[in-house]
């Protein structure tokens, strides 16, 4: 989840307001607390890396912290709702009715393709590519397209673990 966080393949999440819903905007001040309502039929966009970049939920957003997922961190896991700060700070995968519904297969093939993989090998970066340059390239795309899209430039190298 982690690098979800950090990295959302979706940048830009598409929800519709079937009827009007009311929404809260807080700006701090309790004058401005007041419900704006959305009309019908709006479309509205929601800023995946604003939302996990966002310190009101996050403490530390630029640091990749696997911890911050664990159980004991944040209580027990209710339901198949994984630990996480706040419901809907993390919305990788969208959230509620109209979540993804290839979330857990996506789970399930995520660790079982690098738990087969990083027993056998350890990945590192190939070529002339700098560990800077990558994460400055990730960053920004992080922030501009709809979907993270792989680059043409990096090339990794799997050493066969002894």
């Amino acid at each position: 989840y982690e690098i979800l966080r950090a990295f959302p393949v979706v940048i830009h999440l598409t929800k519709m307001c079937w009827k009007p819903q009311p929404i809260v905007w807080r700006t701090g001040k309790e004058s401005d607390n007041a419900p704006h309502v959305l009309p019908a039929k709006c479309r509205m966009y929601l800023n995946t890396t604003g939302t996990h970049y966002n310190t009101k939920y996050w403490s530390d957003p630029y640091k990749i912290d696997p911890n911050r997922w664990k159980n004991d961190a944040h209580g027990p896991t209710s339901g198949a709702r994984k630990p996480g700060p706040v419901k809907g700070s993390f919305i990788g995968f969208s959230e509620g009715a109209r979540a993804c519904l290839g979330w857990k297969f996506a789970e399930v093939e995520f660790l079982a393709f690098f738990t087969v993989m990083l027993r056998q090998y350890r990945i590192r970066l190939g070529g002339d590519v700098s560990k800077s340059e990558v994460e400055k390239q990730i960053f920004l795309r992080c922030s501009g397209d709809i979907t993270l899209s792989p680059f043409d430039n990096v090339k990794l190298a799997l050493d066969k673990r002894r």
